[in-house]
């Protein structure tokens, strides 16, 4: 898997932090990524980027789900 970050460190909040209290579900975390791989799709991102993108996000499930 290729791992693709951009020029500037995010410097927010970290996610646990920033989904803490949310109740965010396996069902909703499934359905936001769904949408994320429909949207990459729509917008011609060839296949084997698209599962890139979707295989690091998937890493943030245990710091998003909450419920």
């Amino acid at each position: 898997m290729r791992r693709w970050a951009g020029p500037e460190r995010y410097r927010g909040p970290d996610l646990a932090r920033a989904h803490a209290g949310l109740g965010i579900t396996d069902a909703q975390f499934d359905r936001a990524a769904g949408h994320l791989s429909d949207t990459l799709d729509t917008l011609s991102v060839p296949r084997h980027l698209s599962d890139d993108i979707i295989a690091i996000v998937a890493t943030l499930r245990p710091v998003v789900v909450t419920a």
